[in-house]
């Protein structure tokens, strides 16, 4: 598997060095976000000339262009904390985990950008530090408030992202047709995959801050929903309502990032049945990992 990191630094540099607003309009356009334009295009269901790329990004929480004036702190934070090398370095780290399968995994290159956001972009809960994995063959890690915390996250977040690329290429789904089963265990392998690798001390906050006294209640509550289907309505139940209202979903009773937490616990309960490893059960279908799991069979407390 081929992974080429994008060095985003050095095109953060040059905007902020740009002697006009057009002139950084276009380094953001045709360098920073080049690579990354065809399967952005992809997600949003546009051909690549029609792409709104700085109102894509900006709904996404990206900083743009015209926020860049100065060197922003994050960046420099993230430069002294070597983070380009660092991704580098994790990304082959997780391909090589997945070296014995790559003839069954339908992906041979990946493109990855570390990308500057906005600090509490619309999530209230954000901890400055997201990522995405859900674009065939990329990976954005996004850093809008580089800290001791969450850059103590960097290798879990980058393998949990890498992970949703690998699990994708085996189970792609589409956002009308995710069912509840399918987006926990999405969520709960990528984890497991991230804590195997890099060790318990990555579980990402959506994971680590659940509150086991809502453990029953919020078991039940998703084990009586994982057929429900559609992106709309999924959401409700993997972000839970602290999110409802930023977010725009109806809530459902669930503490936040509640399929995150069960998803993870489903697939370690199905992992410490099995003997198999994350890699391995990566290749299995959601509702066959849920069913051999018991995890909803199993009371809890």
């Amino acid at each position: 598997m081929k992974i080429t990191v994008h060095d985003t630094s050095k095109y953060y540099q040059a905007i902020v060095d740009a002697a006009t607003s057009a002139d950084k309009q276009h380094l953001f356009e045709d360098e920073l976000i080049a690579p990354f334009k065809p399967a952005i295009a992809t997600l949003m269901n546009t051909a690549v000339e029609d792409l709104n790329v700085v109102d894509t990004v900006s709904n996404w929480g990206f900083l743009l262009p015209d926020d860049l004036d100065d060197i922003p702190h994050a960046l420099s934070k993230l430069i002294e904390f070597g983070a380009w090398d660092k991704s580098r370095q994790i990304l082959a780290h997780c391909a090589q985990q997945f070296a014995p399968y790559e003839s069954k995994i339908a992906i041979d290159t990946i493109t990855y950008g570390l990308f500057l956001g906005r600090p509490n972009h619309a999530n209230p809960l954000d901890r400055g530090y997201t990522g995405m994995g859900g674009i065939p063959s990329v990976i954005f890690a996004v850093y809008s408030d580089p800290n001791d915390y969450n850059l103590g996250k960097f290798e879990g977040l980058l393998a949990h992202e890498f992970h949703h690329n690998v699990h994708l290429s085996l189970f792609p789904w589409h956002y009308m047709e995710i069912t509840l089963a399918q987006w926990m265990i999405y969520e709960g392998m990528a984890e497991s995959f991230a804590t195997a690798i890099y060790g318990d001390n990555m579980l990402g906050y959506y994971v680590d801050d659940f509150d086991d006294s809502e453990l029953d209640t919020t078991k039940h509550i998703i084990g009586e929903n994982l057929g429900i289907k559609g992106f709309q309505q999924v959401r409700s139940y993997i972000y839970g309502d602290a999110l409802a209202d930023a977010f725009g979903f109806e809530k459902v009773g669930l503490p936040a990032f509640a399929g995150y937490a069960i998803g993870y616990y489903l697939v370690q309960a199905y992992l410490e049945k099995t003997g198999q490893t994350v890699c391995e059960a990566t290749f299995v279908p959601a509702d066959e990992i849920i069913r051999i799991s018991e995890y909803f069979d199993t009371a809890t407390g």
